[in-house]
């Protein structure tokens, strides 16, 4: 989305619609629709998809614009923005997604406010400078929490989240704080029990939605992807791409995805990456992230789309089933094998680990201590990105954990249940389901697919994240088996054999990318140069240490994965202008 603007001189509509003046509204990408008439409005990332009966069907504006129920209703995720005259006096409405990645961020100047749902645009009205806090966020745990982002002045309405205010008191405002925002959609949690007949109707519902799209399907081998193609194959008798991302000729998941299309429509095209291509890769995933994600395995996915041919085409992403219908046993408590630690040992264990994969040294598995900067237990099991380093490598990561801890627990407030209590499976959930897999894991896809092609989250309908609610803990892991409800509805269409195999998971062959000598030297180079945003960021000595070790033959995975976060940073910054 081009820059929106709204400054001082913003006395009426009129003047609100100068405002958004630098563009036509010809000039928004295939994501983007624009709704543009002499007296409102309105943007969204995406066209909304709303349900009518049990048909599901693209909105068309001239129904409705209030944009307070539409977000509401809509079942795909979009984040959007409305002007308008409420009572003859300017508004605006500005909304993020139910779930997904898509937000809308603004900053202030002394000019007024600027918004758009790509944080990049905003830079040129900002001081371009490097909001640490958001940076340490990104490597500690994959993404910026909430509302703030990884530039100073540029902030983000929360994910499920809006506000409406009046253009006048929009810009009498100094600043916004979390609390400003609205929610329009809770995880509601009833236990009233899942019905597995009732969630296969609604995924029916769907994909006779998607089959009538010009869709892509991604296939993995596993339950998400393989239940969506034999879905879609039923509705349909056209031929329809599809594609596999694999890492290497022996990648244990390759035969699993040739199976899952067998008898299928689905025309499989194999994308398969090199070493050679990690350098491409990677300035690809850096140009096109709209915030530096700390996700590793985004570098396959960037070699993908960089070699994409498709535009205009609906991209199915299956992101979410997991969350939805199990990705844990939730019939074994989720601490049992936890011990509680003092903060003294949580200390002593953080520093030894860290020690010891700096240095490549033997037992380093042996102190794989809890966070000791964050006492919310359901938090901590998110610091899985650079182990201990987060907190050893960081002088002030006591003072940025204190500040953006709020932050991350904000996410409590979208859960509820009928009891008005949150179990610990609801509370581990929260942070599973909306962070991890619908932001960081999503943009993957979202943020590297193009311009002019669009995604669609099949398990992120609003529909299907009501639905999975029902269910019981003990109903998702029926018998310990993971994905249960999932599992017994794509046995009519795949083997046993096939769908309770143990899955091998994504071998996404990063370290082995990485170990090839002139892609370690590009990494190393990278952070090596003067004046560097990662010196910075863990000073001058502790990123000599790191390249050292790295340079190495051989170096712990966290090591791996603290210089690719910090690279990636580095040279997304490089390339908007951001400095430290």
């Amino acid at each position: 989305m081009p820059v929106l603007y709204i400054g001082k001189s913003a006395t009426n509509f009129t003047n609100c619609k100068i405002g958004v003046g630098h563009y036509q509204s010809s000039q928004f990408d295939a994501k983007g629709y624009c709704h543009d008439l002499d007296d409102e409005f309105i943007y969204c990332s995406e066209r909304p998809i709303i349900k009518s009966g049990s048909k599901y069907r693209k909105f068309d504006f001239a129904e409705q614009s209030d944009l307070q129920i539409l977000i509401a209703e809509s079942q795909n995720n979009f984040a959007a923005i409305r002007l308008f005259n409420q009572n003859a006096v300017p508004h605006i409405t500005i909304a993020s997604s139910r779930f997904a990645r898509a937000r809308i961020f603004f900053t202030r100047n002394d000019d007024g406010f600027y918004f758009s749902d790509d944080l990049r645009e905003l830079l040129p009205y900002t001081t371009r400078r490097l909001n640490h806090e958001g940076a340490y966020s990104i490597i500690k745990f994959g993404n910026t929490p909430e509302f703030i982002t990884c530039v100073q002045d540029i902030f983000a309405v929360p994910v499920a989240s809006y506000l409406t205010i009046s253009i006048d008191e929009l810009l009498r405002k100094a600043s916004f704080a979390i609390s400003d925002f609205q929610n329009y959609f809770h995880l509601t949690y009833t236990y009233e029990g899942g019905n597995i007949q009732k969630t296969e109707s609604l995924l029916e519902d769907i994909f006779d939605y998607v089959a009538e799209q010009d869709f892509i399907v991604p296939i993995s081998g596993g339950i998400d992807s393989s239940l969506m193609n034999y879905m879609i194959s039923k509705r349909t008798e056209k031929k329809y791409p599809a594609y596999f991302l694999s890492f290497g000729d022996k990648d244990p998941e390759l035969k699993y995805a040739k199976e899952s299309v067998k008898n299928t429509n689905a025309d499989l095209e194999i994308y398969n990456m090199n070493p050679s291509d990690f350098i491409d890769a990677f300035n690809f995933q850096s140009e096109h992230t709209i915030q530096p994600i700390g996700e590793t395995s985004a570098i396959s996915m960037s070699h993908m789309f960089r070699n994409f041919k498709f535009q205009n085409a609906t991209i199915l992403d299956g992101t979410l089933a997991d969350g939805c219908y199990g990705s844990k046993n939730y019939l074994k408590p989720l601490f049992s094998s936890i011990k509680e630690r003092s903060s003294f040992s949580l200390k002593t264990n953080e520093h030894i680990a860290s020690f010891l994969q700096l240095h490549n040294l033997p037992f380093s598995e042996k102190f794989f201590p809890r966070d000791s900067q964050i006492s919310d237990p359901f938090l901590q099991l998110m610091n899985v990105y650079v182990g201990p380093f987060s907190n050893t490598m960081f002088d002030k990561a006591d003072i940025i954990n204190k500040n953006i801890v709020p932050y991350w627990l904000w996410y409590y407030n979208l859960t509820i249940s009928e009891s008005g209590e949150k179990d610990e499976w609801m509370k581990y959930s929260i942070f599973k389901m909306i962070n991890y897999a619908s932001n960081t894991t999503i943009a993957k896809t979202y943020d590297l697919c193009g311009a002019t092609n669009n995604m669609l989250y099949p398990f992120m309908f609003k529909d299907i994240l009501n639905d999975q609610g029902k269910y019981t803990w003990e109903e998702k892991t029926e018998d310990g088996i993971i994905k249960y409800p999932l599992k017994k509805i794509i046995e009519q269409y795949a083997s046993k054999e096939f769908i309770y195999r143990k899955k091998a998971g994504l071998n996404s062959s990063t370290e082995d990318w990485i170990a090839w000598q002139p892609n370690k030297m590009f990494l190393a180079d990278l952070l090596s140069k003067n004046d560097s945003v990662a010196a910075s960021m863990i000073g001058a000595q502790n990123l000599r240490a790191v390249i050292k070790s790295f340079r190495k033959e051989h170096h712990h995975p966290n090591v791996s994965s603290l210089v690719m976060s910090l690279a990636m940073i580095e040279s997304w910054c490089d390339k908007n202008g951001v400095s430290a």
